[in-house]
Formats: C-alpha cells, sequence, structure tokens
C-alpha cells in the first residue's frame, strides 16, 4: 500500500516535476507527467474519503482489500459519507465493484473523481479545468508523437491542474 500521505507528496512532486520540463520547453513530457499528479491527488482524496491509510499498488493488496469490503461494508458509514455526497456516483461505484473489486487499479480520471467524493465541489469549483484535464489527459500520451504539444496547451493544463490540486488535496 501506498500511503495517503506519500500520495499527497506524489502528487505536487510530479506537479512541480511537470512545471520544470516546461521551463526547458519539454511542452509534451510536461504534460504527460502532469496528468499523474491529478492521478495521485484522487487517489489520496479516495483513501481521505473512504478511511483508507493507503491505496493499494499491487493484484495481492486489491485482492486483500476486495475481501474486507463485502456488500455489509459498502453500507457502512465511511461509504455511507460518499453516498451523502453524490447517491448516483455511488451507485455506479457499488455496481462497478461488484463486476471487478480491482476497478480502482485505473487511471481514469473520471472514474477516480466518482469514488473521491468530492466531484461536486470540483465541476462547482473548477469546472473548466477538470473538463480540460479529463479531455485532454491519458496515459496513452506517452505515445504521442513529439512536439504534439505547443506553449500553451501545456501552460493551460499545468494552470488547471494546479488549480485542481488545490481543490483535491
Amino acid at each position: 500500500m501506498i500511503k495517503r500521505t506519500e500520495l499527497r507528496k506524489l502528487a505536487r512532486a510530479r506537479l512541480k516535476d511537470a512545471q520544470l520540463l516546461f521551463a526547458v520547453k519539454r511542452y509534451d513530457a510536461a504534460t504527460y507527467l502532469s496528468g499523474y499528479a491529478i492521478e495521485m491527488a484522487l487517489k489520496a482524496r479516495i483513501c481521505q474519503t473512504l478511511g483508507w491509510t493507503g491505496f493499494p499498488q499491487t493484484n495481492k493488496e486489491f485482492i486483500r482489500l476486495s475481501c474486507e469490503i463485502t456488500e455489509k461494508s459498502l453500507k457502512s458509514k465511511r461509504f455511507q459519507k460518499l453516498y451523502d455526497i453524490n447517491p448516483n456516483d455511488f451507485c455506479d461505484v457499488y455496481e462497478r465493484y461488484f463486476q471487478n473489486p480491482r476497478f480502482l487499479k485505473v487511471h481514469d480520471l473520471v472514474t477516480l473523481l466518482k469514488f473521491s467524493g468530492i466531484a461536486d465541489k470540483i465541476k462547482a469549483d473548477c469546472s473548466t479545468e477538470w473538463i480540460y484535464v479529463s479531455d485532454e489527459w491519458t496515459p496513452e500520451n506517452r505515445y504521442r508523437k513529439m512536439g504534439s504539444e505547443t506553449k500553451h496547451t501545456a501552460k493551460t493544463m499545468l494552470d488547471a491542474i494546479e488549480k485542481l490540486l488545490g481543490v483535491i488535496l
């Protein structure tokens, strides 16, 4: 398990790394790396929302966690928090969990946001930034042709991620 506090540190460090890459005109790398800052921040927030001390990293840890999370525990207070925040997101997460307990082992920002418990806050406080980042970032960006990102698009991404981190963390 990676500790929640470590995920927060890594999120901030990835943004800082991306900003350094931007400063030396490595726009593709800056944009690609910056997305991981959001992913790590959301995983830290999931831990906070659900009262977990850390986020599973390996299949073995996901399996162990899935054995601990039963239908009964999904109806417990810690999961009730998520339901109270957004019942529709909770129902989606609940259904997906029972189809595949490792569904959170993803880079999909939309899925992670749903389980973080702060989707409504993100949409209220920084909807434009969220839409931009969630539409533009994917781990597959690492395969983009060099020079795909301009200074402007990279700056837009970094600014959006910086604002989002302020809300998530």
